[in-house]
């Protein structure tokens, strides 16, 4: 049992640089989120459908703008080919 204690201590000390660049990142997203115009619950759903922080900046740069909605699915149809490619090219590993 308390190597288990041990190995769990050690887990969350070593994920403490981690999360703390996940808050940074995350902390951005919603000032960033904010200035869209949207509210806590929009920015914490966009958070949940994107794969990627990237995904969300260009996001919530295309709100900004206005953009038709054609051009946001155009934009995430991109987004989201690069993400499938990816996945293929990891498949054979």
């Amino acid at each position: 049992m308390n190597r288990n204690k041990n190995a769990f201590i050690n887990g969350i000390r070593d994920g403490i640089p981690i999360a703390l660049g996940y808050f940074a990142v995350a902390f951005s997203l919603g000032i960033v989120a904010k200035k869209a115009g949207l509210g806590p619950f929009q920015g914490f759903l966009s958070s949940m459908l994107n794969h990627a922080s990237a995904g969300e900046y260009a996001e919530f740069t295309v709100i900004m703008a206005d953009a038709p909605y054609i051009e946001i699915s155009l934009s995430f149809s991109s987004f989201l080919e690069f993400y499938i490619l990816f996945l293929l090219l990891l498949c054979p590993y």
